[in-house]
């Protein structure tokens, strides 16, 4: 055994094989070389700080404990069969460094070397990853964030580079997760109420009419970017928000009247609109909307007024007005060409879908019209469904969506909402309509202590006696907010709201 304490070692050589087991213990040690750990133990204590001007490799066998930091200007290279240790910090220095995990998860990991650390094969980093300077490039590799990664940093000049096939998955709850993904520029996403689920992100240059065919490229009033999201279950309702630069707007892009659009792969014939809003931010600039995720891959773009991005469904809302025995649904059009009907379809798994309504367009029209339907027939169709299921599984869930059908046939499906059995699934507050213009209705099976408004900045903006179930917020400007319910047994529920 080697013991280094109270002691900083340089090594002039190029290569340094460590036979023995080294252990470092307090203050600096420098390695002026290239280190490889065959077959023992480095071990970093706690407090002390490695640094090495080159690459380390620990080959077959050897073992790297680490609880202190570890800097390498460098390659770090875990081969087959080793093993990683201790929850200390590998911050990258160098330039053109490189990263191969062979499948061991990495605790924390910094980049600070205002160039690039570029993944060799896929990694997971189960606690922190730090952007202070320089980029994290995927290459054909994924990088897995676990459910209790904290991301900090992310800017221009250091974020998550996707530059070909590698994405970004991460699980996101509540709580809104930044993802500093970019490809040369940044394009991060902002993801909350993800209902615990993870999430593939990615981004690619240019957006299409048909994103899935690559066809028609769109030059005039869109950003020039498409962002990918694919969610691993179906999950109702997830805000997400998009940033970009100015140099990504093409032509006619109208920032102030601008929305986000979204394209099911499989599934859309156009891209289905969330309402128009101005954008939040300065550089970049943020566009958001509620998406209904089902298990196929999202394509997400922003458009502004005129843009080939079509502004037809501004919403599609739905809510129990029995529990498990009818639902209301309704949506807004803001412009129709040759609508002859809208064809409401449920499902309780997500992927069968059954008519179970039809509803008469409006035909053409520049007006933003307003239709419902209610579902009375949900318990009905529940126990079919149960009855055709050969295992007898019981689903928490139901499934919506509207087929709109043209006078010549053809036909176009919106984003699919989701609304939990409130029975099984114990869903006890609805609120309704979102987005809304002024009035919010708040549906709950249980007692609600008090209720309270916040915008994106966190700032309490509106609160009202809670023994009521209709609240006025027209006296909020238009944007996005965070409605907090209190309840009795389920404690604080949180809720996006749209006020348009």
């Amino acid at each position: 055994m080697v013991r280094l304490i109270n002691h900083r070692m340089h090594m002039p050589t190029k290569r340094v094989s460590l036979l023995g087991i080294v252990l470092l213990t307090i203050l600096a040690t420098d390695v002026n070389g290239q280190v490889v750990v065959q077959g023992d133990e480095l071990t970093i204590q706690s407090g002390a700080i490695m640094t090495i001007q080159d690459s380390l490799t620990v080959e077959q066998n050897g073992i790297l404990n680490h609880s202190g930091k570890l800097i390498l200007e460098g390659t770090l290279q875990m081969d087959t069969g080793t093993q990683l240790n201790g929850q200390g910090n590998i911050c990258f220095i160098g330039s053109n460094a490189r990263l191969k995990m062979n499948g061991i998860p990495l605790p924390n990991l910094e980049i600070a070397n205002n160039d690039s650390l570029l993944l060799d094969d896929a990694i997971t980093i189960s606690d922190s990853l730090i952007l202070s300077s320089g980029f994290l490039i995927l290459g054909a590799h994924d990088l897995t964030l676990d459910s209790s990664t904290v991301i900090s940093g992310g800017s221009d000049s250091s974020y998550i580079r996707v530059n070909s096939s590698g994405r970004v998955l991460a699980t996101v709850g509540v709580d809104e997760l930044r993802i500093p993904i970019g490809r040369n520029p940044y394009l991060p996403v902002l993801i909350s109420n993800g209902g615990g689920v993870m999430y593939t992100v990615g981004v690619r240059q240019l957006v299409y009419q048909n994103p899935e065919k690559d066809s028609n490229n769109l030059t005039t009033d869109v950003v020039s970017e498409t962002w990918t999201i694919q969610a691993a279950q179906p999950q109702s309702n997830v805000h997400v928000s998009v940033g970009w630069n100015a140099d990504q707007e093409e032509s006619g892009f109208d920032r102030n009247n601008s929305y986000l659009s979204s394209w099911e792969s499989g599934v859309s014939t156009q891209w289905n609109a969330n309402s128009t809003s101005s954008a939040s931010g300065s550089g970049p600039y943020f566009q958001s909307g509620q998406i209904s995720f089902t298990n196929n891959p999202f394509y997400l773009g922003v458009g502004s007024t005129n843009s080939a991005l079509p502004v037809e469904l501004i919403s599609f809302n739905g809510y129990w007005l029995d529990p498990m025995r009818s639902v209301k649904l309704e949506w807004q059009t803001a412009s129709e060409i040759n609508n002859s009907h809208f064809l409401i379809q449920r499902s309780f798994d997500g992927l069968h879908f059954d008519d179970v309504g039809r509803v008469m367009g409006m035909g053409s029209t520049s007006r933003i019209t307003s239709y419902l339907f209610t579902d009375t027939e949900v318990e009905a169709g529940l126990k079919e469904y149960q009855r055709n299921q050969s295992t007898g599984s019981m689903t928490n869930r139901v499934y919506y969506r509207l087929k709109q059908v043209d006078f010549d046939g053809q036909t176009d499906f919106s984003q699919v909402i989701v609304l939990q059995h409130a029975t099984l699934a114990n869903t006890i507050v609805y609120v309704y309509p979102n987005p809304t213009h002024g009035k919010l209705h708040v549906v709950s099976e249980d007692t609600v202590n008090s209720i309270a408004v916040y915008n994106l900045s966190g700032q309490l903006v509106y609160q009202a006696p809670s023994n009521q179930s209709t609240w006025d917020l027209q006296a909020l400007p238009h944007g996005i907010y965070t409605l907090h319910i209190s309840t009795a047994r389920k404690g604080m529920v949180i809720h996006r709201i749209v006020r348009n």
